[in-house]
């Protein structure tokens, strides 16, 4: 199996030599003489996956920090803590930043040596070449897009370090390049990876593996990027701040109504291929225990029971001792709703079905003297707690909001889950199309029918003009903008879409604000909080002088 591969790899890989950019790919993928037979290839390109589930990457500290940088989320305090993403009070010192920095390079160099030497291997099946180099230029690619909109312009290396004594300092390369190089290894990958669970002469793409329609939808969310941010940087109206660095390398581009246009195209697409499928019933989305790999998860990340390969996320997600939580070892509660987010009472709007089956209300603790359960103040104070007969008002470490969504009950210590972290779901198919379509005729209407789609397992309220009415907006298209923010909030809540969403939408800094206005100790956004600092160590050793 996959994971059977990457165990046995990680028997037999070396340690890395610790640089800046972190270059140097494991001893054996470097080696000409290790790309010799097929299982090499495999073994080659299942070294990128381990690169994703790091703990320094999304098996907590990359996942905690974009909960933390949107507007709802906290989580553990003090010193380089994800407190700082929450306050927005980062330097490019924070050691976290740092890590995942490095991390993040470090499958970057992983990619570059597979898709290098894989590329000259000779005396391997050939279409289990092409899948293994389409794998890894994926990942590179979901690699190269979380650097861009986390830290925005960074070095671009897309050939393996080949010689450390002559290696030459790298500059910052622009947004644009780098996301043009992210489209054109997601094309191949499109074109070369296989379906899910697909054999091919005698190969099978086991479920965990990058997939066509992985590369299909994450194409597509790379579009709809170039044209939010293309149409921000050309809307004289634009009221999130005078101007983004985040939006300046779009600022000379008006054609972003193409970009809208591939997306639509490509979502269209995906929405075709044969792989594409929605679970009935949402909440089933999340039980690991009888649903573990649904079909709408398109790609995700793996984990396992086994010890050494479970995640963290009911420890980072759920409340503190949460039976849902599994171990009493699991102490839980890391990162949290803000308070005063949750006061803004965005979440429970319509009675929606994911309020109910992805958030916690009713808490069921390990001690059975306790219970407490979330109640909606009707006077307008916000959420509370009702513990016993007693009732507990803002304040105190148990008055928050939290994610029901990685729920597992068979953990057995802090990193002990088999809950798979979703990168890519097949519903933002609609939810891109439905955005696309109303941006392109800067009609609302255009969008309803795909948006509805992807709510009708909700039994949620028809999106229509009296729906759209709601919400604020000068123009119903500024409305439906906003329809579009709650539906990814409500639809994506903990899942890493939210930070990203309301930075090219340019929404970040006014909804950032809105909570910092409500009294929850984080400075107030500005355009310099756009994006993460890069370490003055990393500037020094790699992009100073460098042409």
């Amino acid at each position: 199996t996959m994971r059977n591969n990457i165990l046995y790899l990680l028997f037999l890989s070396m340690s890395f030599v610790s640089c800046s950019l972190d270059e140097r790919s494991i001893d054996f993928t470097l080696k000409d003489d290790f790309y010799k037979s097929n299982d090499d290839l495999l073994m080659s390109v299942n070294s990128c996956y381990n690169t994703l589930s790091n703990e320094t990457y999304y098996g907590n500290q990359f996942t905690s920090a974009i909960f933390c940088s949107a507007d709802y989320g906290e989580g553990n305090t003090g010193q380089n803590s994800v407190q700082q993403f929450t306050r927005g009070e980062l330097t490019g010192e924070h050691i976290i930043l740092k890590k995942i920095w490095a991390q993040i390079y470090k499958g970057i160099a992983r990619t570059n040596s597979v898709i290098y030497y894989s590329d000259k291997a000779e005396n391997v099946n050939l279409a289990l070449k092409a899948r293994v180099i389409g794998e890894a230029k994926f990942i590179r690619a979901l690699n190269y897009f979380n650097l861009v909109q986390c830290f925005g312009e960074v070095p671009l290396r897309l050939l393996p370090v080949l010689n450390f004594d002559k290696e030459e300092k790298l500059g910052l390369a622009s947004k644009q390049s780098i996301l043009e190089q992210i489209v054109s290894d997601l094309v191949y990958a499109e074109t070369n990876c296989w379906n899910r669970g697909e054999s091919r002469e005698g190969f099978v793409n086991e479920v965990g593996r990058v997939t066509s329609l992985a590369a299909t939808t994450l194409l597509a969310k790379v579009y709809l990027y170039m044209a939010s941010v293309g149409r921000i940087a050309n809307d004289p109206n634009f009221k999130d701040g005078t101007f983004s660095r985040i939006h300046k390398d779009f600022a000379g581009y008006s054609n972003y109504n193409d970009n809208y246009t591939l997306c639509k195209e490509t979502c269209e697409r995906g929405i075709k291929h044969p792989d594409f499928a929605m679970e009935k019933d949402w909440a089933n989305l999340w039980n690991v225990t009888t649903n573990k790999n649904p079909k709408e998860y398109i790609f995700a990340i793996q984990y396992s029971n086994e010890t050494g390969y479970g995640n963290r996320l009911p420890f980072l997600f759920l409340p503190r001792q949460s039976v849902l939580g599994g171990s009493r070892s699991s102490q839980g509660g890391v990162n949290r709703f803000v308070s005063e987010f949750v006061n803004l009472r965005t979440l429970d709007a319509d009675n929606d079905y994911r309020w109910n089956n992805g958030f916690i209300i009713n808490l069921d603790f390990r001690d059975g003297a306790k219970s407490e359960d979330w109640r909606w103040n009707t006077a307008g104070k916000g959420f509370y707690f009702i513990t016993g007969t007693n009732t507990q008002g803002k304040g105190g470490g148990k008055n928050k909001l939290s994610l029901k969504k990685w729920n597992d009950s068979a953990t057995t210590s802090e990193a002990s889950s088999s809950c798979d972290l979703p990168i890519l779901r097949s519903i933002d198919l609609y939810l891109m199309l439905s955005e696309c379509k109303a941006e392109l005729s800067q009609n609302p209407a255009d969008g309803y029918d795909d948006i509805n789609m992807a709510r009708q397992r909700l039994n949620a309220s028809t999106v229509d003009d009296t729906y759209l009415s709601s919400f604020e907006g000068d123009t119903r298209i500024e409305k439906f903008r906003n329809l579009i923010l709650r539906e990814r909030l409500q639809e994506f809540a903990g899942e890493g879409d939210r930070y990203f969403t309301l930075l090219r939408m340019g929404k970040y800094i006014s909804e950032c604000n809105k909570v910092v206005a409500k009294g929850n100790g984080a400075k107030v956004r500005t355009l310099d909080n756009y994006y993460w600092p890069i370490s003055q160590d990393e500037v020094a050793a790699n992009l100073s002088n460098a042409e």
